[in-house]
């Protein structure tokens, strides 16, 4: 099993960190062009800095351009041991500017190779 290098990658609430921290409320996929968006409730409590008196946001991690995904059962993740945090980038070099994305939410994990919006609500 390759190792990986991961780096998490800072959001406007911080860092993701925590199994707990997206919990996914909708997916949407499109096999032509291959695009998905993952809708979730990210608890704010779960990031890094910790943000507790504020309550749950939509996050939406739309992937789009994408080369390759695989979405794996969280108990089934084989390099969970690399992960930064649950929005982690891969170190690696792709073609064409896109980039290795890992997501990782209470049940799943996402790991795409691809371009990526995340927006987040109230």
């Amino acid at each position: 099993m390759p190792e990986l290098k991961t780096e998490a990658i800072k959001t406007i609430y911080g860092i993701i960190y925590s199994r707990d921290a997206l919990i996914i409320t909708d997916i949407v996929m499109s096999p032509t062009p291959l695009e998905i968006t993952i809708k979730t409730s990210l608890s704010l409590s779960c990031c890094i800095p910790r943000i507790a008196e504020r309550t749950d946001i939509r996050a939406e991690f739309k992937f789009y351009e994408i080369t390759s995904i695989s979405i794996y059962r969280i108990d089934d993740y084989p390099y969970e041991k690399y992960s930064s945090s649950s929005f982690d980038e891969v170190s690696d070099e792709c073609a064409s500017g896109v980039k290795t994305y890992i997501l990782s939410t209470y049940d799943h994990v996402f790991y795409v190779i691809g371009k990526c919006n995340v927006t987040f609500a109230a």
